[in-house]
């Protein structure tokens, strides 16, 4: 009787020790599993990221200085990221060498570029990795300040397509002839560019690109 208590007690025992050891491989070891399985394929990232580098670094030292030169000037043109800042930037710029004042930048980033009339397959392509950034804006001014504003368009590194405009006089209440100093109203919605594609890239120097402190919406 005696030992078949003991035998019963030996069961018992073991029954617990193989609870224990389950309860342990739920709670420690599969956490620690899934843990390492992360950790692999956050280091497999990590290497592929890396090869990505190694192979633009050496497409870079391929490049001589003046492929690189024209590659820092197509970058300014159009970017990898759309630098929503840098448009408001440039925006600021317009009103200061013209002298007028943008009632509101309506900013909008993502959209993919709009391909050519004729759909070719070179425009669909560019299509593909080109987006854009939507600029809406109005101003009112004279004449001669609307035409320094967009010849000061034209100007800025950053390429910049007129995709509507329109101009309506203000009224007054005399008709005046010869006037020198008739206030237009002009309503215009530009698109700038950027390509992520470009982010593959080693890129030769450096965007001049500061985020606004603080600020969690374009409009000003």
């Amino acid at each position: 009787m005696q030992e078949l208590r003991s035998l019963k007690g030996q069961i018992y025992a073991i029954i617990v020790f193989l609870l224990l050891l389950i309860v342990a491989y739920i709670y420690l070891v599969q956490p620690l599993r899934k843990d390492i399985d992360d950790a692999k394929q956050e280091l497999a990232g990590t290497n592929q990221e890396i090869d990505a580098l190694e192979k633009a670094q050496e497409t870079q030292a391929k490049l001589s200085g003046s492929d690189r030169i024209a590659l820092d000037i197509a970058r300014r043109a159009v970017p990898e990221a759309p630098y929503e800042d840098n448009v408001i930037r440039d925006m600021r710029r317009l009103e200061v060498v013209s002298g007028m004042n943008m009632k509101q930048y309506n900013i909008s980033a993502g959209a993919p570029a709009s391909a050519a009339a004729d759909n070719d397959a070179n425009s669909d392509a560019a299509a593909s990795i080109v987006q854009t950034v939507k600029i809406e804006t109005s101003f009112v001014g004279e004449y001669g300040q609307i035409d320094a504003l967009f010849k000061e368009l034209e100007s800025l590194d950053r390429v910049y397509r007129v995709n509507k405009l329109s101009f309506n006089r203000t009224e007054g209440k005399f008709v005046q002839l010869n006037a020198t100093h008739e206030l237009i109203v002009a309503n215009v919605a530009l698109e700038a560019y950027f390509s992520p594609t470009l982010v593959n890239l080693q890129q030769p120097s450096r965007l001049d690109y500061s985020p606004a402190d603080g600020k969690t919406t374009p409009f000003y």
